[in-house]
């Protein structure tokens, strides 16, 4: 237990987690680099995720530039329609979209 000795911390009350209400209704996006660059010259990913299926979507890009990372997204929104909440995560600082 951590804190004072003589210092009683209450339990959190427990609360449901929401169901989403279909797959890709909620995306987490993150991206990931710089790393090693690959022989195809990609040196990040951008990671995107389903909140409520935790489907992976793993997508190689030479940088992060803002065109490229459009156009990943693009292709991506393309296959999988548009979401009603995006979660984006850039350089660990989340912006969250509504």
């Amino acid at each position: 237990m951590v804190g004072k000795p003589n210092q009683n911390i209450p339990a959190a009350p427990l609360k449901p987690i929401p169901a989403f209400e279909e797959p890709f209704s909620r995306v987490i996006i993150d991206c990931v680099g710089p790393l090693p660059k690959s022989r195809a010259g990609h040196q990040c990913i951008l990671t995107i995720m389903c909140a409520s299926t935790r489907f992976p979507e793993a997508i190689p890009l030479r940088n992060i530039k803002a065109r490229t990372v459009l156009q990943a997204l693009l292709k991506f929104f393309t296959l999988f329609g548009l979401q009603k909440e995006k979660i984006v995560t850039f350089l660990r600082m989340k912006v969250y979209m509504l």
